[in-house]
């Protein structure tokens, strides 16, 4: 048997990287959208950290989070 409660099932299934709020935050957020079409992407702005979570799997492709950046994330 679960204790788990019908609005905690839903948060056991959130997938996501946590990071300090900057450039590369913000590169990662729109690489997770433009790596995950049609998949609902939300972020919790925290100030000084960004968590960036989907529901099941995000895919993050490292080429696609530098041309965000336009540089290198390395």
């Amino acid at each position: 048997m679960s204790n788990t409660k019908p609005g905690q099932a839903y948060h056991n299934n959130l997938v996501y990287p946590v990071m300090r709020a900057g450039d590369l935050a913000l590169a990662v957020i729109e690489a997770a959208k433009l790596d995950n079409p049609g998949k609902e992407i939300f972020v919790d702005d925290k100030r000084a950290y960004i968590r960036i979570h989907a529901e099941q799997e995000m895919i993050l492709n490292q080429a696609t989070i530098e041309e965000e950046l336009g540089r290198p994330s390395a």
